[in-house]
């Protein structure tokens, strides 16, 4: 891989690193002048300020391989560049991790209480970072495969890292925005008024959401951990399968949150229920059912 593409692929991971910060930096932004937020109990207030802290240093550290760029290198290629973009990336989705724990700590505190909140929250973290960091750890650690010279047939592989990358970035900031909407729903005044049965299938909703994006984001964090920006070719279907999987939470998650809104307006379960099943088989066709049929044929 040349030094060109391995730097124009680093900063296609940072850049999918960011998009997974901007939309919840702006939840955090909006959370105080919400009117729910004020009936928060101050050590809920305090963590949502916590989190708010969290988000605004991986803004910093994701931007900064930018700024580097233009300033040090004048846009060209360099080692030092990617290696930089690596340890960035790797702090700046420590920072991410914690915020969204954080986060949904608040949403379980505030929709369930008791144990809920705590558990919600530690248990989005242990996810993330055994999707962001161990899964990629033990990965590295069991690899004996020499990386891709970069000669040859392997312009092909470059080009196919970069594709199942560009379509991570193509469905990751539409997560991510469901993802915001759904964390500040919470905060709003008629989500209080919704019956508990369609408050625990939001929550659900929520986690699936939460997934998809942690799945999204992995493949960036996969491929700067244990490969260090190198084309290889055992990446591919390791990033395929992050994708495909966060594709199934992500259609899950439109599903639930389907079953909420087309209940409450036409004050129906058994509509959303129906809405959401609709959800469900249309996405999942499209997304999987069909592409594995014109794959056999």
């Amino acid at each position: 891989m040349t030094p060109r593409k391995k730097t124009k692929i680093a900063l296609d991971e940072n850049r999918m690193s960011i998009l997974g910060v901007q939309i919840l930096f702006g939840f955090q932004l909006q959370a105080p002048f919400q009117k729910m937020f004020e009936t928060l109990p101050e050590s809920s207030q305090l963590a949502s300020l916590l989190a708010f802290g969290l988000l605004t240093g991986a803004v910093a550290l994701l931007v900064t391989p930018s700024a580097y760029h233009r300033i040090v290198t004048r846009h060209g290629a360099e080692g030092r560049l990617q290696h930089s973009i690596t340890w960035l990336i790797d702090i700046s989705l420590l920072l991410l991790g914690l915020a969204i724990g954080i986060d949904l700590y608040l949403v379980g505190d505030q929709v369930l209480g008791g144990l809920a909140g705590p558990l919600l929250g530690i248990g989005f973290c242990l996810v993330a970072f055994v999707f962001w960091y161990g899964i990629e750890l033990m990965h590295l650690t069991k690899r004996t495969r020499p990386l891709a010279s970069g000669d040859g047939e392997d312009s092909k592989l470059e080009d196919r890292i970069d594709y199942v990358l560009t379509e991570a970035r193509v469905v990751l900031p539409g997560v991510q925005a469901l993802l915001g909407f759904q964390l500040i729903v919470v905060l709003t005044e008629s989500f209080g008024t919704l019956p508990e049965s369609s408050v625990l299938v939001h929550l659900a909703a929520l986690a699936a959401i939460a997934l998809s994006a942690v799945l999204l984001i992995a493949p960036a964090a996969h491929h700067r951990i244990v490969f260090g920006g190198e084309e290889a070719e055992e990446f591919l279907p390791i990033a395929s399968a992050y994708l495909l999987g966060a594709t199934v939470f992500l259609a899950l998650g439109m599903a639930a949150d389907c079953y909420v809104i087309v209940a409450k307006v036409l004050e129906s379960p058994a509509s959303g229920l129906a809405a959401a099943i609709a959800t469900a088989v249309v996405c999942l066709g499209l997304w999987h059912a069909w592409p594995l049929m014109v794959r056999k044929r």
